[in-house]
């Protein structure tokens, strides 16, 4: 995650990031019928850093 924007009035925060093939060559490893997709475990530890740069230290329910 590159870039982290705190919303004004909420205190809500946006993390934004780029994932890409050509910088993360082990996405490609992750494809169904030909379609790369973001592996499920990935997703968690990129909630899981997300969390960790608001204050929050666990995962409590991911759906």
């Amino acid at each position: 995650m590159g870039s982290v924007v705190v919303l004004a009035g909420s205190g809500g925060v946006v993390l934004s990031g780029r994932l890409s093939c050509a910088t993360d060559p082990w996405l490609a490893d992750h494809a169904v019928a030909g379609s790369v997709v973001f592996p499920g475990a990935g997703l968690v530890e990129l909630v899981v850093a997300a969390g960790g740069r608001v204050g929050c230290g666990r995962v409590e329910e991911l759906a």
